[in-house]
């Protein structure tokens, strides 16, 4: 009886967490986003976890899908492509870059007037990949090794400095 009053109640509370969050405002979804993504590590010796760091930014993103006419939607963007730098810069993933240049874009183009459009540009210059300068190597070029030397057959002589012996 016991065990079928619990289950009860723990789904009790969580439909209600469910319909509370349905029901939610613009400001209470992007605050909510907002404070989670602040609570992250993203400098230092023990950054937060790539995994939290991306459910954060999903966070800003539903804002933006679920308010887009509110004005809490570019800031939802900016936030969540900040986040993807912020990834990109501590664990390298190309991934969050480009997503991160997505979003960017995407709020540059939906939200044309936005008080944030030149915080935007700047950090969509900024993260760009730079194009190599006439006679440098790429960087793909100097992280690649050159290729293995053809295997040649040898003759005992050649690797032992001894001559073979002949039969």
């Amino acid at each position: 009886m016991a065990r079928r009053l619990l289950g009860i109640g723990l789904f009790c509370v969580l439909t209600v967490g469910w319909a509370a969050d349905l029901s939610a405002s613009p400001r209470t979804s992007y605050d909510r986003a907002a404070s989670r993504a602040n609570a992250l590590r993203l400098d230092g010796p023990r950054p937060s976890p790539l995994s939290q760091i991306r459910r954060a930014m999903t966070g800003c993103e539903l804002v933006a899908r679920k308010y887009p006419a509110s004005g809490y939607a570019d800031n939802a963007l900016y936030d969540a492509a900040r986040l993807a730098f912020a990834a990109y810069r501590v664990y390298g993933s190309d991934i969050d870059r480009a997503h991160g240049v997505r979003l960017l874009t995407r709020m540059l183009s939906q939200y044309p007037a936005s008080s944030l459009r030149p915080k935007a540009q700047t950090l969509l210059r900024t993260a760009r990949p730079r194009a190599p300068q006439k006679g440098a190597p790429s960087l793909a070029s100097a992280r690649t090794p050159p290729p293995p030397e053809p295997e040649t057959p040898t003759s005992a002589a050649s690797v032992t400095g001894t001559p073979a012996a002949t039969p």
